[in-house]
């Protein structure tokens, strides 16, 4: 026995042990590195989705281990990562500076003669470059090829960073390749950026051999690869950055890659940064880092087509969206560039294993979508695919982060390039494929900003713009057959129907000429939808950028409008007379201009169908009294009653009470088992059908009377509609309330109108509340409004339902206080007149018949 409790606290120290080593480790590496490397265990899947908000999972799980996680994390966010008190490893190999061998021009650059001899690095690159290397050699392709090359610099760091960062400061530069450099044409944009995680730098130095490859394949006409380079700069305007993370790269010594870290000087992870499509602007908690958004500014001011962003730690394509599983509008071209871009790998790397990652739910080895792989949140593709409207990918290159500089016994630096080489150029050439045009001002002929969209395809930012001053825009897409929807502020929109493209196909459209909204050019398609007895949807085509829409309907043959506004291209009518015919127009206001009336649009409102229901006899009793809100009704021995002149006047939200009585054979004193229900049509459809219609129901008993409450939901539709109330009998007690439609043998039904108005109008004061209307209701022609003795000045205002303005006047001087009004104009229904002064205002209703 003591031995198996020595055993047992042996090995609880051991554990003990064990924990503090990882803790003092971490706290190693944090302190020296700004970031660490760990392995840890999470106990649920819910786990796993919480701190992939906090650290950085180092591409993704393993399906076959879910809750082991390789993980990266600076100093904060490992201590939030501690609360969770999970079990963690430490990996020191990840965490220690790497034995790299950097450029050494004693050694790499001996024996080399013609251009490599007078540049800083030669070309392909076996080793890493120096800071001072790298940035000398970017200005060397420009100083010695000046008429195709261009050096851009995005930014420059600040320098300093959190705990063991000693870098400095760095420039985040560009290499712009094309024939005419330092002009803008028309032609489309392509980018390429490289290790965004400063420790992933396989792209690094192939990015830099890149450069020179088109420089060299360019400029000698003899070189196998001239025409496809030469079409390709002659035709596109190429940026590489081949280190978008310096200061991760760089994070100790200017002149090692050793100790690179993945996050920026603060060790923050970057590619985290960004906002997310969904709304989130800031998805790790942090403010945008400053390489975040010198990125942004040159997505957002310089368009680009496509581009790609390369990683290191495996070895696939990885197409949008990480976000969500959700699949982009292009998906069909994703699979198709990213299939081809491992496709080319595989050729060139021949009989070696590479670029093989296996999705289950890609047919092809070496491709995903980014989030059927593992979810991230604040990745630069989708900012750039969302946003920017730019066709970005990312590249994992190579299973190791580090590669090893060239020759060594596993593949290398120069390997990576061998077998990406092909796959580089290919990808940057589906830029300059598809549907390209120009879009501009009908009446100047000066180019315009535009979007460009697919009628029935384009979603979450998959249209793209155009860029000034030019005007031109570029759209890569799937072989097929469009219709393309052309669009600016305060312009007409155009559709191009039927336009044909196939893969890998350029097509130049005409230039299309939008004309500039004015008086002369009002809304067009216009329609009606989801007409109701008293409700219809009407909508029109978008006028980009319109701040206002005008909307004014009427029953056909009435000689005045109503008039309403929305700031969308639909609204919902409602109020309106079933089967009856309405027409309605829109105008739309644009920077201060607002069009002519549009052409008129009718629609027909549905006739009143209701099903029919009653009892074939009520001599076994029928409904004597009913109390419903401001329905006090005695009622006589029938089966059916149409009662639709009387109407329970509601709004929204409001709580309505009940109380029905029977009236039973002979009143005799002997009780009968009856059923009960009502129903009101709260959306004007016509049944009794939808949900929630049914308001009230009793089973069957011989209480009398029997009494409840109801409440008018939120979703309900303002205006007239059918209440019907029915009562059932039967042999026993606890049988199931009645259905809207049934005839039953002893019983009644009764029919009433519901009026759904809005009763916020006024907040009454007590002088004016006492001014009257008559006649009330009205049948035709004028109403007579009177005033109290002591007011003359007054505002007189009539709403219909939906609280729009149907009549206004300033009334002065008016000292025999009454005031008439034609009513005849109006369309049958409920109005309120609302009268005010400096006193207050009251609100009354009227109906007109």
């Amino acid at each position: 026995m003591i031995k198996k409790l020595l055993i047992t606290i042996f090995l609880f120290s051991a554990c003990l042990s064990n924990a503090q080593s990882n803790l003092e480790l971490a706290e190693k590496y944090l302190k020296e590195r700004g970031e660490l490397a760990f392995t840890f265990t999470a106990n649920t899947i819910k786990e796993i989705q919480q701190l992939a908000n906090i650290v950085s999972f180092d591409h993704g799980q393993d399906p076959k281990h879910p809750l082991t996680i390789k993980a990266i994390a600076n100093k904060d966010d490992f201590e939030k990562f501690l609360k969770f008190n999970l079990p963690f490893t430490i990996n020191k190999e990840l965490n220690e500076p790497k034995n790299v061998e950097m450029f050494n021009p004693k050694i790499h650059k001996k024996g080399v003669s013609g251009k490599n001899a007078s540049y800083t690095l030669s070309f392909p690159l076996v080793a890493y470059p120096t800071y001072a290397q790298y940035v000398q050699q970017m200005n060397d392709f420009v100083n010695d090829h000046s008429d195709i090359a261009r050096l851009v610099s995005i930014g420059t760091t600040s320098g300093s960073g959190s705990s063991g960062y000693s870098g400095g400061a760095h420039q985040l530069l560009f290499i712009v390749l094309s024939d005419n450099v330092n002009t803008r044409e028309k032609e489309p944009r392509v980018m390429y950026t490289s290790s965004i995680h400063g420790d992933e730098i396989a792209g690094y130095p192939s990015m830099l051999n890149l450069i020179d490859h088109f420089i060299t394949a360019y400029k000698n006409t003899g070189d196998s690869d001239h025409t496809r380079v030469k079409n390709l700069l002659d035709n596109s305007e190429v940026w590489i950055n081949p280190l978008a993370n310096p200061d991760g790269t760089y994070r100790t010594s200017n002149t090692s890659v050793s100790s690179a870290i993945r996050g920026n000087a603060y060790a923050f992870d970057m590619n985290r940064n960004y906002p997310v499509p969904d709304g989130t602007l800031h998805p790790d908690g942090r403010v945008y880092q400053y390489e975040t958004t010198k990125f942004m500014e040159l997505a957002e001011s310089t368009h680009f087509v496509v581009a790609g962003n390369f990683h290191g730690g495996e070895e696939v394509v990885n197409y949008p969206w990480d976000y969500t599983y959700d699949r982009h509008a292009d998906d069909t071209w994703m699979q198709l560039v990213s299939t081809e871009y491992a496709a080319n790998t595989h050729t060139s790397a021949g009989s070696v294993s590479y670029m093989t990652y296996d999705n289950t739910f890609n047919s092809y080895l070496g491709i995903t979508h980014g989030a059927d792989w593992y979810i991230i949140n604040g990745g630069r593709q989708d900012y750039m695919n969302y946003e920017r409207h730019t066709k970005e990918i990312t590249f994992e290159i190579s299973n190791t982060k580090l590669p090893p500089a060239s020759p060594s016994g596993s593949y290398d630096i120069l390997d990576l390039w061998n077998y990406n080489k092909e796959a580089f150029i290919e990808f940057l050439i589906q830029g300059t494929y598809g549907f390209q045009g120009v879009v501009k001002d009908a009446n100047t002929n000066l180019p315009i900003n535009a979007k460009i969209s697919i009628l029935n395809h384009d979603t979450n930012g998959s249209w793209v713009e155009t860029e000034l001053p030019l005007g031109d825009y570029y759209r890569p897409i799937k072989g097929g057959t469009y219709d393309i929807m052309y669009e600016a502020d305060c312009y007409v929109p155009y559709i191009l129907r039927n336009q044909t493209i196939t893969d890998y196909q350029t097509v130049v459209l005409p230039d299309v000429y939008l004309t500039p909204l004015s008086t002369a050019s009002s809304p067009s398609n216009l329609r009606a939808y989801s007409l109701k007895m008293t409700s219809a949807t009407i909508s029109w085509d978008n006028i980009k950028n319109a701040s206002l829409y005008n909307i004014r309907y009427r029953k056909v043959g009435a000689s005045s409008w109503i008039t309403t506004t929305s700031t969308t291209n639909s609204t919902n009518l409602t109020g309106l007379t079933a089967t009856s015919t309405y027409e309605f127009q829109v105008t739309a206001t644009c920077s201060g201009t607002t069009t002519s009336w549009s052409a008129i649009e009718t629609f027909n409102t549905i006739t009143t169908n209701y099903c029919t229901s009653q009892g074939s006899d009520s001599a076994g009793g029928y409904i004597g009294l009913v109390k419903i809100g401001n329905i006090d009704m005695v009622s006589s021995a029938t089966g059916y009653s149409d009662l639709t002149n009387l109407a329970l006047n509601v709004d929204k939200g409001e709580i309505v009470n009940t109380s029905i009585m029977p009236i039973w054979p002979n009143n005799s004193g002997t009780k009968y088992n009856d059923a009960y229900s009502i129903w009101i049509d709260f959306n004007q459809d016509g049944d009794f059908l939808d949900a929630n219609e049914q308001v009230w129901s009793k089973k069957s008993s011989k209480t009398r009377p029997v009494t409840g409450s109801f409440t008018i939901p939120s979703s309900a539709v303002y205006g007239t509609t059918r209440m019907r109330v029915s009562m059932k009998y039967y042999n026993n007690s606890n049988q199931s309330a009645p259905t809207a439609c049934e005839t039953f043998s002893y019983g009644e039904v009764e029919d009433y109108t519901v009026n759904i108005v809005d009763k916020t109008l006024g907040i009454e004061d007590e002088i004016l509340s006492t001014f009257s209307i008559y006649p009330n209701p009205v049948s035709n022609g004028e109403i007579t409004i009177k005033m109290p003795n002591e007011i003359h000045d007054f505002d007189i205002t009539v709403s219909n339902v939906l609280g729009q303005k149907v009549y206004t006047k300033n009334v002065q001087n008016n000292f025999d206080t009454t005031e008439l009004i034609n009513t005849a104009n109006f369309m049958s229904g409920i109005y309120f007149i609302t009268v005010s002064t400096d006193l207050g205002k009251a609100t009354k209703k009227l109906i007109i018949n």
